[in-house]
């Protein structure tokens, strides 16, 4: 049977395959198939290998990224003693810059890949064009992007609770 579109047998798998990652992402949950395949039909999608730095703290990069295989290390720069502190690792389904999405400001920390990671890339522009052409949809993504940022806050809230503990009050 012949193929009745242009599309790549490749490509076609790559956009069920990020649509599927979209759908199971905190970030984009709950919304319309038709948004997330609008979404998924305007990303780049790259297969970077482990030790790529995806983000540096500082830079001006306007994408932002979700996360469909791999996981990837979040580490942010410490003043005294100078040197890189990790402060997270995400997996598969994560939204990495997000940052871009919400402000024109520069990265808060460095994303280095652990692994050989498959990433997709968004332009903060289109992805917000795209929500935009339904004010709900807006409304749930950023409330989605909030839960995901308060978890991760709170995450790092009890991490440092912990090294604080270790540090004046150790066993």
């Amino acid at each position: 049977m012949e193929r009745q579109d242009d599309t790549p047998p490749e490509a076609a798998v790559v956009n069920v395959e990020l649509l599927a990652c979209l759908r199971e992402s905190r970030a984009f949950a709950g919304l319309d198939v038709e948004a997330l395949s609008e979404v998924a039909s305007r990303a780049e999608v790259h297969t970077l290998p482990q030790g790529h730095v995806l983000i540096t703290e500082g830079s001006e990069s306007r994408l932002f990224y979700l996360l469909m295989h791999g996981q990837v290390s979040i580490q942010v720069e410490s003043i005294q003693p100078a040197m890189e502190v990790g402060i997270a690792k995400l997996g598969p389904g994560e939204i990495i810059g997000e940052g871009a999405l919400l402000a024109k400001n520069a990265r808060s920390a460095t994303a280095v890949l652990l692994q050989e990671c498959t990433v997709a890339a968004f332009d903060p522009d289109v992805v917000l064009g795209i929500m935009n052409e339904r004010p709900e949809r807006a409304a749930l993504l950023f409330r989605n992007i909030a839960m995901v940022l308060s978890a991760r806050q709170r995450l790092t809230d009890r991490r440092l609770l912990n090294v604080t503990r270790a540090q004046f009050f150790p066993q």
